[in-house]
């Protein structure tokens, strides 16, 4: 006996479908890269145009600006953790000036010196 034709017509049938399904999937996903495409090539347009609307001069006075912005920043950040840093070691200082004067105390009140 040979296979049914109606079966496999049904199959080929799906199949196609199947294969319909996944080209417009492979469509709608080429359309969005076209589009995501598009506004990346805008966004890079609308920066060059800004980049040439800025003279020479005034780019380079902006460069400066922000680079001396990020040094004046590094500096107070230097300077906060040197601030830190002497508040902690002058925190030691006191702790352990103050354990020897309770020390000093206490061998002052076992002994009865000074009293």
């Amino acid at each position: 006996m040979s296979p049914d034709p109606i079966n496999h017509i049904i199959e080929i049938k799906q199949q196609l479908g199947n294969l319909r399904a996944h080209h417009e999937s492979e469509r709608e996903t080429s359309r969005q890269l076209r589009v995501q495409q598009e506004e990346i090539k805008k966004s890079v347009s609308d920066i060059l145009t800004r980049l040439a609307a800025m003279p020479d001069e005034e780019h380079q006075e902006h460069h400066q600006f922000v680079k001396t912005m990020i040094r004046e920043y590094e500096q107070r950040q230097q300077l906060r953790a040197a601030v830190i840093n002497k508040i902690a070691t002058g925190g030691a200082w006191a702790l352990v000036a103050g354990l020897a004067t309770l020390v000093w105390y206490g061998i002052k009140h076992k002994t009865g010196v000074g009293e």
